[in-house]
């Protein structure tokens, strides 16, 4: 495994990453991960049955994997002797170093895109200007994966990667983390929450502006947990509107921190502007929280509007309060979602998906011998 950033480090690509190579090693296969790292991390150690390189990295913006990237190709090419497979998570720079150790040691590679590089998000459009490197390191490899059918269109329409030559296969959920037993009954206060990265691509603005328009009709209070570049700014936009005491930001959170947030709130909501796939909806979802999302990219592969969530055009602020409050105020609903979103989430287990990854291995190394 190639990943640009590993456990303990939180984000959807992080946790796939390690969530499928524990499993994959309890399962009895030999896993390596090469990464990078900023701080007191140490550069090698076996958690769970992985073996973890960590090669360090300047933690500046915009040139942390470039910064990273010779010393990962270093430890990829001493570690590659022995392995059948290379898994490169997140196309930049993982899959670039796929690309050149299958040149240099003929190590067959499958490439992971969680959307970053495949969508439009705001904050990665520098990204744009590695499209052809990122293309081509799609197109070399054996087999591209996807968490959701909007990648896969982006991988085939923009990237002419074969489309037999994709599988999607979603992020999943640790159900014995995220349970609908650690859900109260009662709350002290009625509670919406968004666990996100506070970045642009995640219309947290709109969610604020919806939370003005929700004041009006129920008293609440919104939970913003997670720590990003535009937390300063949306931090002067709750004191615009008036919203001091109503917003709370928690700051960066610990993972195992997320199941007790969640079984605090009342509401999960998120109106992302895009999405590769949305992990954090399942991840409440198996808590019994009922969500809303936005009709983008991933999120309608998972939200399902009036079946296990409520779905809102995105940054149209007037639908996602009137969703939040449709939540707040018709418990038949929410206990409809609820059941619904629990019966779903079960088919999103990581042994599931573990299973299907090792399917996908499969096909793989068999096509190639």
């Amino acid at each position: 495994m190639i990943a640009p950033y590993f456990y303990p480090e939180i984000g959807g690509a992080e946790f796939a990453a390690y969530e499928v190579s524990r499993r994959l090693a309890a399962r009895g296969h030999r896993v390596t991960v090469v990464t990078k790292h900023f701080g007191e991390l140490p550069p090698r150690e076996v958690l769970h049955g992985v073996e973890v390189h960590r090669v360090r990295a300047l933690d500046v913006k915009g040139v942390r994997s470039l910064s990273a990237l010779p010393g990962m190709l270093a430890r990829s090419l001493s570690l590659s002797d022995g392995y059948h497979l290379v898994h490169a998570h997140i196309p930049y720079p993982s899959a670039f170093i796929a690309y050149l150790l299958r040149r240099a040691r003929g190590v067959p590679y499958v490439v992971t895109s969680q959307g970053s590089e495949l969508l439009d998000y705001p904050e990665e459009r520098p990204l744009r200007l590695l499209k052809p490197l990122t293309g081509a390191a799609l197109r070399g490899a054996e087999h591209v994966h996807v968490i959701s059918r909007a990648l896969r269109r982006s991988v085939v329409e923009n990237f002419g990667v074969e489309p037999g030559r994709v599988s999607v296969i979603p992020n999943g959920v640790d159900l014995e983390m995220f349970n609908p037993r650690r859900r109260r009954e009662l709350w002290e206060e009625r509670v919406v929450l968004s666990v996100s990265r506070l970045t642009p691509k995640n219309g947290l603005e709109h969610l604020i502006r919806a939370m003005k328009l929700v004041l009006e009709r129920q008293d609440c209070r919104l939970v913003i947990a997670g720590e990003g570049e535009l937390r300063p700014a949306l931090e002067a936009l709750v004191r615009r509107l008036g919203l001091e005491g109503k917003v709370s930001f928690t700051g960066w959170v610990r993972y195992e921190q997320v199941p007790e947030l969640l079984a605090s709130s009342h509401v999960f909501a998120r109106p992302s502007l895009t999405e590769g796939l949305g992990t954090a909806f399942l991840e409440a979802m198996a808590c019994g929280v009922p969500v809303v999302g936005t009709r983008v990219s991933g999120i309608v592969d998972i939200v399902r509007h009036g079946y296990n969530g409520l779905l809102v055009s995105p940054g149209r602020v007037e639908e996602i309060a009137e969703a939040i409050l449709r939540l707040l105020e018709d418990e038949e609903l929410r206990e409809r979602l609820i059941g619904n979103a629990l019966e779903f989430v079960r088919d999103y287990s990581w042994d599931e998906i573990t299973t299907r990854y090792e399917e996908m291995y499969r096909r793989v190394l068999e096509a190639g011998a």
